[in-house]
Parts: structure tokens; sequence; C-alpha cells
């Protein structure tokens, strides 16, 4: 009896968690069939895209509810708020795997609990570049991820000595249009450098370099027995390091910082399937078993093709804490043609290409000022479209985070110029945002020639979404039309699911970019003809303040 009692009480805890963990899970069943409505997704393909991001690491599914247009299935939005790059600009990949894994099972549990697992046809991944880890031959990581937010001095320096380098050698401008990419911090041969330079033995421990999805997707299948998975061309041209015109690795270049091309994985186009999950993998998601992955496509490709932004008749204006304006164009448009200075251009598939700038900072300017000057919504509301384009009499260089396109310079500081007792804490403000605009015309001006004549401007992200002042702004700065589609959501994601679908065969990229035919869907911005003027005006302020602190650098 004394033994009878105490298995007999543990008998009934067991079985009441048991009992409580079932209802827990029904209870979940419940709530994500009423949140999702899956029967309206029955039977229609569905992909997961994971979407590896700098300070957030989230995935989703989309169907495929009509040609070539993809929803965003309601609740599958799994996330996790991670700030994966440390202060060296460097991440940890097992911790980024480990919170993969987590993330993927949730979606696994939501699907399984909306019986739409059975409908899955890829996974896909968008990724923040560069990014680029070591493993060794077992496919173990033995080096940090190196990001593009690399922040040592001493990477700094190294790429001031590449630089000089190349132009002892008259082949820094020709780098430039080979890689479609300058030789900053932001990309992997100066950080190559640094390594070969001060780490050698880092560098020895490596047999392979790979990307983030590359790594993970050895790590999960079958096709990873070999130690390494190829690179993406999206992926590698992001380095800093492809000739993206003949899509290999620049040999040059290589050579010049002394990595050995060994240790160079092969590129592939991101339309290239892995499939076969190992013993491991299969028993955690035994529905992806056989279901493709594919390698990593940068999150700014991707957000060009979830914005519709499918070719060089649209450009794309994205700002979300930075800025970037960008352009799809034909592989064969820049087959001759320069890269522009200042620009940069990657390959993001065996046809395409993307010419763009980036600005360092872009809704982060919008917080500083208004958190710096503690403007209350009311205080926004109200008074920010009140003030007349320029009227401040201000002129602001952007610079919090250093600059990016066009000049490069990473220690570039953020200056106001122009201020009195009289200035404002809402005219500083509009300074900043309006300064924001202005480089992005500065981007547009270099890149305008290569897009269309006629091209379509389209905007995205959290800062134009929720900003129809901001967007004015764009508007007069380009003398462009604007155009949001309000209805849009999570088009980064969207875009990874457009292109899942184009490598499956289920349509093609062409077909994908219709806007919606409900004309209220879209929001246009049409810009003002003095208003323009008084930005030209100001571009030219702001370009003159820019040499005067910059022009010895």
């Amino acid at each position: 009896m004394k033994l009878f009692l105490p298995l007999l009480a543990a008998s009934s805890a067991a079985c009441a968690w048991l009992y409580h963990s079932r209802q827990q899970r029904l209870q979940y069943e419940a709530f994500v069939r009423g949140l999702a409505q899956p029967q309206q997704y029955r039977g229609l393909p569905v992909v997961v895209v994971v979407d590896v991001g700098s300070s957030s690491i989230r995935s989703s599914c989309f169907a495929l509810v009509s040609e070539a247009q993809w929803t965003l299935i309601d609740g599958s939005l799994q996330q996790q708020h991670v700030s994966s790059i440390d202060v060296h600009g460097e991440a940890d990949g097992a911790v980024i795997a480990a919170s993969v894994e987590q993330i993927l099972d949730r979606t696994m549990r939501f699907l399984r609990a909306t019986d739409l697992a059975q409908t899955l046809v890829g996974v896909g991944f968008s990724t923040f570049a560069m990014n680029v880890l070591g493993v060794d031959a077992r496919g173990d990581i033995v080096t940090p991820v190196y990001t593009y937010a690399g922040r040592r001095k001493a990477t700094a320096h190294w790429a001031k000595q590449l630089q000089e380098r190349l132009a002892a050698r008259g082949e820094l401008e020709e780098a430039h249009n080979r890689t479609g990419t300058v030789i900053h911090p932001a990309y992997a041969p100066a950080t190559f450098l640094r390594l070969d330079e001060e780490e050698p033995a880092v560098v020895e421990r490596v047999a392979k370099w790979q990307s983030i999805s590359g790594y993970l997707i050895g790590k999960w299948t079958t096709a990873g027995q070999d130690g390494c998975l190829p690179m993406s061309f999206s992926e590698a041209s992001w380095m800093g390091l492809l000739d993206f015109r003949r899509s290999q690795w620049d040999a040059r270049l290589l050579e010049l910082i002394g990595m050995d091309s060994s240790k160079m994985p092969p590129v592939v186009d991101s339309s290239v399937p892995f499939s076969g999950l190992n013993s491991t993998f299969a028993k955690r998601w035994p529905e992806l078993t056989n279901v493709p992955f594919f390698l990593g496509v940068s999150d700014g490709a991707a957000a060009n093709i979830g914005s519709k932004c499918i070719d060089a008749s649209r450009i794309a204006v994205t700002i979300g804490t930075s800025a970037a304006l960008r352009v799809v164009l034909s592989a064969d448009a820049m087959k001759n043609a320069k890269v522009p200075k200042g620009l940069w251009c990657y390959r993001i598939g065996k046809d395409q290409v993307l010419l763009g700038g980036a600005l360092s900072d872009g809704g982060s300017v919008y917080k500083f000022f208004r958190e710096s000057l503690r403007l209350s919504d009311e205080d926004l509301s109200t008074q920010l479209e009140k003030v007349a384009p320029t009227k401040h009499g201000l002129t602001v260089l952007p610079f919090l985070s250093g600059e990016r396109s066009p000049g490069w310079l990473e220690n570039a500081t953020c200056t106001i110029s122009g201020i009195n007792k009289w200035t404002t804490p809402i005219e500083f403000l509009r300074a900043g945002m309006e300064s924001i605009a202005l480089r992005i015309g500065v981007l547009f001006s270099l890149l305008a020639f290569s897009a269309d004549l006629d091209a379509t401007v389209v905007v995205s992200g959290t800062a134009l979404i929720s900003s129809q002042v901001w967007r004015q702004m764009i508007a007069d700065c380009l003398g462009k039309k604007l155009i949001l589609e309000a209805s849009a959501t999570e088009t980064t994601s969207r875009g990874l699911a457009v292109l899942i679908g184009t490598y499956l065969g289920l349509h093609t990229l062409k077909a994908s970019g219709s806007f919606p035919a409900e004309s209220t869907q879209l929001e246009y911005s049409h810009p003002d003809a003095a208003a323009h003027a008084a930005y030209l005006e100001a571009r030219h302020e702001q370009e003159i303040l820019y040499r005067k602190l910059y022009s010895e650098v």
C-alpha cells in the first residue's frame, strides 16, 4: 500500500498532464483554424518563407490564390526578435540556426493545426546581405558570421589599404565595374584581407565559406553530406567578390586579398532545389522530408519583387530603418554598360541584376529627431505638414550611421547647418525627413538613365506606409508620381514567395507584376512643380555642404 499510493498519485498526475496538454493542443488548433480560415486555402500550393534579418527572424506561409498572386495566410507569421549582429558587426551562426529551427517548429505546428501541411511545395530564404561564415570539412561552423555591418576599426583600415592597392594598379574603378560593389567594410574583400593579415589561423580552419541559408540547408538535408553547399548568385554577389556578368568568383580580387579560391563554394542560381531531409530533421519536420529548399535571396532583391518592381519599368523606393532605391534589369542590359559611380549592381538570378543604392539611415533619422526633440503625435499631426518645403532654412547631412551610397564614407556624421534662435523642433524634424528625400533624389539621378524613361516609382516600407507627408516629399524631390500599394503586407516575404513560384514553374515572373484591380488599394502622390524647384535648390545646398566637409576625404 505504501508503494501503491505514490504510484497512483504519480499516475494520476501524468494523466492530468496529458489531458491538459491535449486540451491545450485542441484549443490552439481551434484558435488558429478560426484565425487562418484554412478552408479558403484548401488544395492550393503553400510555401514557407524564412526571413533572417538583423533584428528578427521570421517565418510565414503564403498560398497561391490566383495566377502569380501569393497571399499571406492569416496567423502564419512566426517571429522571434533577436539582435543577431554584435558590436563588431558579426553574428553567431549557431544562435541563428537554433532560432530559425525554433521558428520553423512553430510554423510546422501552425500548418499541422490548419491541415495545410500536405500542400507544401517549397521553402525559401530571404537573408540580410551580406552574410558569410566559414565551415570545416565536416560542415561545422568555425568562424563568426561576417556581415554587412562590419564595425571593426581594423576592417575599415584594410578596406582603405585595399583601395590604395587597387588604385596603385589603376584597377579601382575596374574592380567596381566587375563586381558591382565598392571596396568598403560592408563587403567581404575588406574582411577577408583583415583575416589574411591578422588572423591567418582562422582562415586556415575554413574548408569552405558558406552563406547562412547554405549552412542551414546543408545541416538539415542529405545534400550537405559532403560538408558544403553552393552559394546563390544573389548571396555571392552581395559579398562583393563575384564577377556579376560572368557569374563566377573574381579571381583577381581573391588573389589580391590572399584568399585561396578553393575555399570558395560553387555558385548557382537560387532556383536550384535541395531536398531530402536527413534522419534527424525528418523526424522533426516529417512534412518537409521531400519538399525542396531554395538558397537565399537577399532581402533587397526580394523586396523589389514583392513590391511588383520586376523590371526596368518600375523603380522601387523603400524606407525602413535604412533606405534604398533599386531597379531590376535584364542581365543583358548591363552586359556592356558600366555600373554608375556610387551605385551597386548585384546578380540576383540567371537573367536579372539589381541596380541601386542604399542609405545607412532612413526611418532612423525620423526616430532620432523625434525622440531627441520629444515631439508628440499631436505635434506631428498638426504641425509637420504646415511647414513649407525648405522654408526652415536648414541643410542636413543625415549620416547618423555613416554614409553608404553614393559617397561610401563610413566615418561621415550627421551635420545640421543654418540653425538660428527661431528654428523650431518641427522644422528640425521636417529638415531631417527632407534630407533623406534629397539623398534619394541623388541616387535617382544616378540610376534613372538605366531604367525606362517613363519608369514608375513604387514606394514601400514602414516609414512611407505610415507617412503621407514623407511620400509627398519624395514625389516632390524626384519630380515623379509615386505609387503605394496600401494593401501590401510583408512585401519582402511576398517577393520570395513569388520567386519560389517561378522556380517551381507555377507561373512566370512577369505575371506577378500586376497591381490589384481595385483602385482603392493604390495611393498616389503627385509632384508639385514649385516644391520640386525648391528641392532641386536644396539638393544643391546639401551637395555644397557635403563637399566642404568631405572634399579632402
